[in-house]
Formats: structure tokens, C-alpha cells, sequence
């Protein structure tokens, strides 16, 4: 997951895009922004990924939003 820090007095966007290495080691690139980092691999998925988790940050009203925050992918059992 790509993620840009906190800026101070900035405005905040959170996560921003998602990268996915396949078994084939094709790797598919979202569709996102190039603001923030790629952080380290997850562990793999052996029989591919059947879910997931959003973590959303609610609307600020006068503050700043970021909406994405976090995901957690859940891998599909045997």
C-alpha cells in the first residue's frame, strides 16, 4: 500500500494506491496517485485473497479528511 505522512498544516491523503504481486510474479499497479511510499511486501496468499478490511477515517467536517487509512487483505483458505 502506497501512503503519504502526515503533513503539518498540510492536507493529509492517506493511502493512496495498491500494488499486488501475483503468483506469476506478474505485478499490477493501481490506478491511484504517486503522493507517499510503497511500504514492505505483506506475506503471500497461497490460494489468492477472498477478502478484506478498510480502515476509513469519517468525514472531519472542518478538519482534514483522509478517508482511506488502512486495509487488511484476508487470504482464502485451502
Amino acid at each position: 500500500m502506497q501512503v503519504e505522512a502526515h503533513k503539518k498544516g498540510g492536507d493529509d491523503t492517506a493511502a493512496n494506491n495498491f500494488m499486488f504481486l501475483c503468483s506469476d510474479t506478474t505485478v499490477h499497479v493501481g490506478t491511484g496517485t504517486t503522493w507517499g511510499h510503497y511500504g514492505k511486501w505483506s506475506g503471500r496468499c497461497p490460494h489468492g485473497i477472498c477478502g478484506m478490511k478498510a480502515k476509513v477515517e469519517p468525514p472531519q467536517g472542518t478538519g482534514d479528511d483522509t478517508a482511506l487509512n488502512d486495509a487488511q487483505f484476508i487470504c482464502c483458505k485451502d
